[in-house]
């Protein structure tokens, strides 16, 4: 259809079988500016001939035709030239048979005997003009339904009103599910955020609901259908009032576990030996920075430098080291012993070789695990202490 515009011509199908009614309707319209180009036909199939040449504004449509009768004479019209606005007028003067034609499509129902020139002319004029807006409404969901598809998001519409949740069938396929296998409602997607993940999820979203953030934006992870979880991204915008409270929120959800995953990767890769899977000295660093900071507020601390030789059931430690102010117990957790040895040469010593102020002591245990217990001389940098069997953790 294409729109007319001021002063042109509007091209109007009749399509009605008493000549007398059609004569009338061609009378009421003479002469009126703009001015229409009435075409008359007796039949619906001479009708939707007529109509699928594409050269049409409007049709009027009776539903008591020698070919068709009743609402299948519309749902025949307007399934097969939907892009025609039609107007039904008959003389069946039927409230729920008008509200349904007007559900179906019809733009207007009107009963011939209560039509009048004005009449007329409004309801042809605004059956144009809301078919031009559908059509556009109509346009402008199906490219946000493709850039949707092309995105590979789902889409979440929430009433905070009514409570009613809508999710898209690709949201609820992110976590593996069909469409009709979960419900749409709110607990359907809390229920399943991981429960660490919570709190910042609940945070992030009162701050866009309360105004103190423009956006909902927020990464955590939510549980599949297999079990595990996922990680997703979820972003949204909040639906005000004029006194700005929130009416409805809609946004989307974008599977990132393939980002977060490599992310992980790659962290691990930096803070591991590629060849052994040990932690290397990056993440021993800041293992032991953390640490010591943790002595420190308890007190001051040592650090020990050791390294390790096992023969049949004994161990063999070498222990030197110079540090702070007060003595500790230095206790090392699950990590190998040789990696602790480096990263504390890295921070006692500046990676250079270990002093010669060094004692060796020899205990049957063979657990990476050793507590020590040492007091250091931080001038002679000499061990002063002596190993005991047990002590707290750090």
């Amino acid at each position: 259809m294409i729109a007319p515009g001021a002063g042109c011509q509007i091209r109007l199908l009749h399509i009605e079988d008493q000549l007398a009614e059609a004569t009338l309707i061609r009378e009421m319209l003479g002469g009126l500016s703009p001015g229409f180009v009435v075409h008359h036909v007796d039949r619906l199939t001479l009708g939707l001939e007529q109509a699928l040449t594409g050269e049409l504004d409007v049709a009027l449509l009776d539903l008591c035709l020698p070919d068709s009768a009743g609402i299948e004479t519309f749902q025949r019209f307007h399934g097969q030239a939907p892009q025609v606005p039609v107007i039904v007028m008959t003389n069946m003067a039927d409230e729920e048979l008008a509200a349904r034609a007007v559900r179906e499509g019809a733009q207007d129902y009107l009963i011939k005997r209560q039509v009048d020139p004005g009449v007329l002319v409004r309801s042809i004029r605004y059956a144009i003009e809301r078919q031009r807006y559908e059509e556009a409404l109509l346009q402008s969901e199906e490219r946000y339904a493709l850039a949707v598809r092309g995105s590979n998001d789902g889409v979440w519409d929430w009433d905070l009103l009514t409570g009613d949740v809508y999710f898209s069938p690709r949201w609820k396929g992110i976590l593996g599910y069909s469409d009709a296998e979960l419900p749409d409602s709110v607990d359907t997607w809390f229920t399943r955020i991981h429960p660490d993940d919570i709190p910042g999820f609940e945070q992030a979203l009162q701050a866009h609901l309360s105004g103190s953030c423009d956006q909902f934006v927020h990464e955590y992870r939510i549980r599949h259908k297999g079990g595990e979880y996922v990680w997703v991204l979820s972003r949204g915008l909040a639906v005000r009032d004029a006194d700005g409270a929130v009416l409805r929120m809609a946004g989307s959800l974008t599977d990132v576990s393939v980002r977060k995953n490599a992310e992980e990767k790659l962290l691990n890769d930096a803070l591991h030996d590629a060849l052994t899977g040990l932690p290397n000295r990056v993440l021993l660093r800041d293992r032991l920075a953390v640490a010591l900071k943790q002595l420190r507020r308890r007190g001051g601390c040592h650090l020990l430098s050791c390294s390790w030789t096992l023969t049949g059931s004994r161990t063999s430690m070498t222990v030197s080291g110079i540090a702070w102010a007060t003595s500790c117990w230095l206790h090392f957790q699950s990590a190998s012993p040789a990696c602790y040895v480096q990263a504390i040469r890295l921070l006692a010593w500046g990676e250079t070789s270990l002093p010669s102020s060094s004692r060796t002591f020899a205990t049957s245990s063979t657990s990476d695990k050793l507590p020590i217990g040492s007091s250091i001389c931080p001038e002679s940098r000499t061990l002063q202490g002596e190993r005991r069997s047990s002590s707290p953790s750090v």
